[in-house]
């Protein structure tokens, strides 16, 4: 049962908006973002992309198959057990005896901001979230911000 709870922890930190940052969290924090790389945290920003995909909303424009979403909850799998088993047991006792659930949730909430921002960091991703730009009305803009 504590297991479940640890696990179901791990998923709420990547979707949990408010977070309390404590010094073990944030000890923990940096201990998972040093002990993965850049390509563990690539699979980790799909993962979180893939479970994303699962919105009624969004499964109009994605199409995950099965085996993608079972190799990716694997690898998610995988990449927690190591950390939080191996890499970071120190910090991961730390973080539950002094902040719970909070402190959990807020040092997973660092390792999936940093391997966000390494996506988003991708000139291919900043183009197309630029694309937008070019249906802006910018007469409507200039009004509000003033025209140069």
């Amino acid at each position: 049962m504590r297991l479940l709870s640890i696990v179901i922890l791990v998923l709420i930190s990547f979707i949990h908006q408010p977070v309390f940052a404590s010094s073990e969290s944030e000890a923990l924090g940096k201990c998972l973002g040093d002990f993965t790389n850049g390509k563990e945290r690539k699979e980790l920003a799909r993962w979180v992309f893939i479970a994303m995909t699962s919105h009624p909303e969004l499964q109009s424009v994605s199409a995950v198959k099965d085996a993608d979403r079972v190799e990716a909850n694997q690898e998610m799998a995988a990449l927690v057990t190591r950390l939080i088993s191996e890499q970071c047991v120190a910090q991961t006792k730390a973080v539950i005896k002094s902040d719970g659930k909070e402190g959990f949730v807020a040092a997973f909430k660092m390792l999936g901001e940093l391997a966000m921002a390494e996506i988003m960091g991708n000139k291919e991703v900043i183009k197309s979230i630029s694309d937008y730009t070019k249906f802006l009305d910018q007469k409507k803009l200039n009004s509000v911000f003033g025209s140069k």
